[in-house]
């Protein structure tokens, strides 16, 4: 493989996204020449992810991936790696958009058999359009990949379950999401490892300030562990992110008092 693909990874893991979207645009050009659309979107949609996850910013990834779709303008091979856009788009808010794209892709497939990123595609779209209940059901009975483009189903499960204000659960499910990963890995979930852990952070101090007064120190020992850990690999993040580690400082700050 070629070793941008771990550096841009690694880049996204630390909130370097002028890093991610420098090298994501290389490998974009180096794997449209090889006619491999799957390959051009996924890399292509690392930095979107990145803004989307770490920036907390969907108007910006969408702006982005518009260019994106504009520049690789090509209908039929597009339609390829259609179930990665329409995965993106669901994140985003836009289901009607990724419904187009599905629907596209289901026209050029034909009758098949199950198919794992379809089935992961309607619970994101299942969670877009307001019925995460729907969502939960579908994302239980996937066996997702973690080494695939995106990410898998205990990361989703977690945002359905917070949908629901089932807390608890949601805590489970992020907690399954980073622990089911190797550091390798981790890199390769660069967008929703650092998400991961903000949330965590604050569902711990949810806990910690609504719980039971006997855990209230586990649980504040657990937001801030979530917390300090997300601000070490956001250590040398852009300036863009400066905003989202202040508010994460002060949370510290007051967690501490």
């Amino acid at each position: 493989m070629d070793p941008r693909y771990q550096q841009m990874r690694i880049a996204g893991l630390h909130g370097q996204l002028s890093t991610v979207i420098q090298i994501s645009r290389e490998l974009v050009h180096t794997e449209w020449a090889t006619g491999d659309s799957n390959a051009t979107y996924c890399v292509a949609l690392h930095p979107a992810y990145l803004m989307l996850y770490g920036l907390r910013d969907a108007e910006a990834a969408i702006e982005f991936m518009n260019v994106v779709l504009e520049e690789l303008a090509s209908g039929s091979t597009r339609m390829e790696a259609g179930l990665l856009l329409a995965n993106f788009f669901a994140r985003a808010g836009q289901a009607n958009r990724a419904q187009a794209f599905v629907d596209a892709w289901a026209e050029t497939r034909g009758k098949e058999g199950p198919h794992v990123e379809y089935d992961h595609v309607q619970a994101l779209l299942a969670i877009a359009l307001g019925n995460p209940m729907s969502a939960i059901a579908r994302l239980r009975k996937l066996h997702t990949d973690p080494n695939r483009c995106g990410v898998h189903a205990n990361f989703d499960l977690a945002i359905a379950y917070e949908a629901l204000a089932e807390r608890d659960s949601a805590i489970a499910a992020f907690e399954r999401h980073l622990s089911n990963q190797s550091g390798k890995e981790r890199a390769m979930e660069s967008f929703s490892v650092p998400y991961s852990l903000g949330r965590l952070g604050a569902l711990y101090e949810w806990k910690a300030v609504s719980g039971d007064e006997s855990t209230r120190e586990t649980h504040l020992k657990q937001a801030l562990a979530a917390y300090k850990h997300l601000l070490e690999l956001w250590a040398k993040a852009d300036l863009e992110f400066n905003t989202k580690m202040n508010a994460i400082r002060e949370r510290i700050k007051i967690l501490a008092n």
